[in-house]
């Protein structure tokens, strides 16, 4: 079990603070008046994605300082950003949802392995043909899922009154998404047998090692690719 330095499970630490956030976010999109801490709680893990993506290029200072002029417009437009926060809400949320849907989808095309059959090779190293089948399947479930989840939110934004969309965004979608899991797992036990099963906390597992690798190989790419460009430079100042 990943923990954090002070022994507490990492795992159960992402999901207060993700638990934390949707409170707050709740209570933010269903305010009677646009209001400063709102705003912040909408627009924080936007710009929180933006800092993460400035320190992970390999370009980091010129990038940086790219961002800094797009910041002070930002800053420039605070009033009507703060009037129109909750757009930020939705962003976050069917672009997430609609970013999943893309994540597991794009997987089922000709010639590529499906997302969660790539989640039980982790977990087994080698599948049947049959897991595969059912894994192709549970692939197909999760992308309709978002996909119509995605849909969903845009439509309840739209018609429906700002506390019922942020009702659905942070409290129903989460247990949404857990009923899923469950139902999956559920049909999982009477459609495989027990030695080719994956039970819920493998599962996870799987996909935190995917997450690691994938993280992992992006690193040693942009690291490949710097190092190319210091050996390129020396070289063509000699020429």
């Amino acid at each position: 079990m990943i923990t954090t330095r002070s022994g507490f499970p990492r795992g159960a630490l992402v999901v207060m603070l993700c638990a934390a956030y949707s409170l707050l976010a709740y209570l933010g999109a269903r305010a009677s008046q646009p209001n400063v801490a709102a705003a912040i709680v909408a627009f924080a893990p936007l710009l929180a994605l933006l800092g993460w993506m400035v320190w992970q290029s390999p370009h980091r200072l010129p990038v940086l300082l790219l961002a800094v002029p797009g910041i002070g417009l930002l800053w420039s437009q605070r009033t009507v950003l703060l009037q129109h926060y909750d757009l930020a809400y939705l962003l976050q949320h069917a672009g997430t949802l609609g970013l999943l849907a893309f994540m597991f989808g794009r997987t089922l095309r000709s010639g590529s392995t499906p997302l969660v059959s790539r989640f039980a090779e982790m977990a087994h190293g080698s599948i049947s043909a049959r897991v595969a089948r059912y894994t192709r399947g549970v692939t197909w479930a999760w992308t309709l899922f978002f996909t119509a989840m995605t849909l969903s939110s845009f439509v309840l934004f739209i018609v429906a009154p700002l506390p019922i969309w942020a009702l659905f965004a942070n409290l129903l979608s989460p247990l949404l998404v857990l009923a899923l899991f469950v139902a999956e797992y559920l049909v999982r036990l009477r459609a495989l047998p027990a030695h080719e099963r994956t039970g819920p906390i493998e599962a996870i597992r799987a996909y935190a090692h995917y997450s690691v690798e994938k993280t992992t190989r992006r690193a040693a790419a942009r690291t490949q690719a710097a190092a190319a460009e210091s050996f390129a430079a020396p070289s063509a100042e000699r020429r």
